[in-house]
């Protein structure tokens, strides 16, 4: 058993929740906020998520930082690599150009289903 008194776990994993809730409630109300009119046909990111991807890629940036200069009886450059390869996930992808012209465009029904080609 460990010295802990036993609302120490509570507490924790209660503040932990507590976060989780508040974090997760700002994602959903960013992600449902009505867009802008000359936004509306845009297919983009809300703004939250390219903060908690920064968030996380500096967190993983951080730990292959340190596991470099400190890195203990099991560390290699190998491990550094793996956290820098995390924090890759974490950044924004660039844009590129708009799709050209030549890119099919195919209308779908409400039910998801592309439309019938007529028989020939």
């Amino acid at each position: 058993m460990s010295n802990r008194p036993w609302w120490g776990p509570v507490v924790q994993w209660g503040l932990w929740a507590v976060a989780m809730i508040l974090v997760m409630g700002w994602l959903a109300r960013s992600r449902t906020q009505p867009r802008r009119p000359q936004d509306a046909q845009r297919l983009a990111h809300p703004r939250s998520t390219l903060i908690i991807g920064l968030a996380c890629a500096g967190f993983f940036l951080t730990i292959a930082v340190l596991s470099a200069v400190f890195p203990g009886k099991t560390g290699s450059p190998a491990l550094s690599l793996f956290f820098v390869g995390f924090a890759a996930l974490g950044l924004p992808v660039p844009r590129g150009p708009a799709p050209s012209s030549r890119t099919a465009h195919r209308r779908v029904d409400p039910a998801g289903r592309p439309p019938r080609r007529p028989a020939c």
